[in-house]
């Protein structure tokens, strides 16, 4: 609501303005009534408004210099002027000093409505704008932390922009990510969804508050923490990383599972201790309970897995393209029956190995294909069955069954895509080489651009200027591989009019250079894949 603060040495002027307007229905409130403009601004000292309607003539401090003094301490004011007919001289001072209107005295109720209408646009106007700004800085500053986290940004940009960033990156970070998990089964409401984001954002706050971490959250089930100068601060790391825990614990319907990596020395080599969290997270048996899990645990017990087997499992990486079942199911054949050739091995280690085939599966899914988040996790929540499998044979078809799940999810959501997505995907295809936009796209289809991408993000399973990079870079390596035009030439065909930035996309996107995709003929599947 707008505070709004009326000024007036007669009573009934001020009781009369209180009760004249529906001041809700303009979406403000009054916060005080005073006498003079000395009242006043000991008010706004205390309590800051967003609108003064104030007389020009009162004692002790009139209108004018209450003016005059919110100027001084740079308070951001609008005020109504509320004048007499011999007061001209007054209102043209107090124009100069920016007024919204001058009403005269008595004051007529429908010109005071047009005014408080065309005041309320205004104040609500520049509030959305500062708000846009805002979250444009926001989004901006977990934009270049995510990078620096994940190892995309260079020494040299980092410094750049580090004006940018909440905080200055220091040596000794260690990378944590929190991951929110269900302790029911089926599939996640919307308001539990809402709740587990709304948890989320309670971990960033506490975060921010305590000051001994920077925070990112991902989705609602996963929040990033970077711990700077953690080697003087285990402690600090581990009481935080607990508090955590039981706040999600506290509610009965989460549990979690938080990875830590290793500690980096140099500021630079943060995202190795984010990779190894991850490596943490994507191998750790989903039937454990709550806990804190660190990188060299998990790797010491996956080092006491049979060699061989552990090998082939590495086959289950975010190259694998899923067109080809057969050979999805073959290497878990020779994974799972494999150990029957290894003397004294434990079930226990068969049914890990299990677990681990489906979730790394499953977050090549989640990359890959279209499926929504809680479909996926509706899925894992059913891994803990393995443990519940004593015949090897069993175990292998029941793994195969829950991969077939897993596909099966994602094929029967790219057929559910509503008609405005297919029409969006549909011009983006004929259009990717323009010089286009999420808003130009919103514009063209008549949507709003935040809740396109949302939408966009639902059904696809991507971000919509994802989806946009990927057409472009399809064509670029096309040309790349087809004909010996200039790179600068196929990034203008791509739609790429800067060319240093389609070197930055290519490389992200793909992992080498243009020109090394070029010169040593690199064979990278497509980035769109298909059943």
């Amino acid at each position: 609501m707008l505070k709004v603060l009326i000024v007036d040495d007669e009573p009934f002027i001020r009781e009369g303005l209180k009760c004249m307007v529906s001041w809700e229905g303009y979406g403000m409130e009054i916060k005080g009534l005073m006498s003079n403009g000395e009242e006043a601004l000991q008010f706004i000292q205390k309590q800051m408004v967003d609108l003064i309607i104030t007389d020009i003539k009162m004692p002790q401090m009139d209108g004018l210099r209450l003016m005059e003094k919110c100027k001084e301490y740079n308070y951001d004011i609008l005020y109504i002027i509320l004048s007499g007919y011999t007061d001209f001289e007054f209102v043209k001072k107090a124009a100069h000093l920016g007024i919204e209107n001058y009403l005269v005295k008595p004051i007529d109720e429908a010109e005071l409505n047009q005014t408080l209408q065309q005041v309320a646009e205004k104040l609500n106007q520049k509030f959305f704008r500062s708000k846009m700004i805002q979250e444009g800085a926001d989004i901006l500053r977990e934009n270049l932390t995510f990078r620096w986290m994940s190892g995309n940004i260079s020494a040299h940009e980092l410094e750049e922009r580090r004006s940018y960033l909440r905080f200055t990156p220091s040596p000794n970070n260690l990378v944590a990510i929190v991951k929110i998990r269900d302790r029911e089964s089926g599939f996640l409401s919307e308001g539990k969804e809402r709740a587990k984001m709304e948890l989320a954002q309670q971990i960033r706050a506490y975060i921010l508050t305590s000051d001994y971490a920077i925070p990112l959250v991902e989705n609602s089930s996963t929040v990033n923490l970077i711990f700077p100068n953690a080697d003087v601060r285990r402690n600090i790391v581990r009481k935080t990383l607990e508090h955590i825990g039981d706040m999600i614990s506290a509610d009965k319907h989460f549990s979690y599972l938080i990875a830590v990596g290793d500690i980096e020395e140099d500021s630079q080599m943060v995202y190795r201790s984010y990779n190894q969290a991850k490596f943490t997270l994507d191998n750790t048996v989903y039937h454990t309970l709550d806990q804190i899990l660190n990188y060299q645990t998990v790797k010491e017990s996956i080092g006491k897995y049979p060699q061989r087997e552990y090998e082939k499992l590495l086959r289950f990486n975010d190259k694998v393209e899923w067109i080809d079942e057969k050979e999805i199911y073959q290497i878990v054949d020779d994974i799972l029956t494999g150990f029957e050739l290894t003397a004294g091995i434990k079930i226990e280690t068969i049914q890990a190995f299990a677990t681990i085939i489906i979730s790394t599966i499953y977050n090549n899914i989640r990359t890959m294909k279209s499926v929504p988040e809680q479909e996926i996790q509706m899925l894992e929540q059913r891994i803990q069955e393995a443990y519940h499998i004593y015949c090897i044979e069993e175990l292998s078809q029941w793994t195969k069954g829950m991969i077939l799940c897993g596909l099966e999810a994602s094929r029967q959501r790219e057929k559910q895509y509503s008609d405005i997505i297919v029409k969006v995907q549909a011009y983006l295809q004929r259009n990717y080489n323009q010089d286009i936009s999420i808003k130009t796209v919103a514009d063209t289809f008549g949507m709003n651009s935040s809740y396109l991408g949302r939408l966009f993000r639902e059904e696809a399973g991507s971000f919509l200027t994802d989806y946009l990079n990927i057409l472009r870079l399809e064509k670029a390596k096309q040309l790349l591989v087809e004909t010996m035009l200039p790179i600068r030439k196929i990034a203008e065909i791509a739609g790429y009019h800067n060319t240093n930035y389609f070197y930055t996309i290519f490389k992200r996107y793909i992992g080498v250079s243009p020109s090394e995709f070029r010169k040593n003929g690199v064979e990278i599947p497509d980035l769109f894949t298909s059943d």
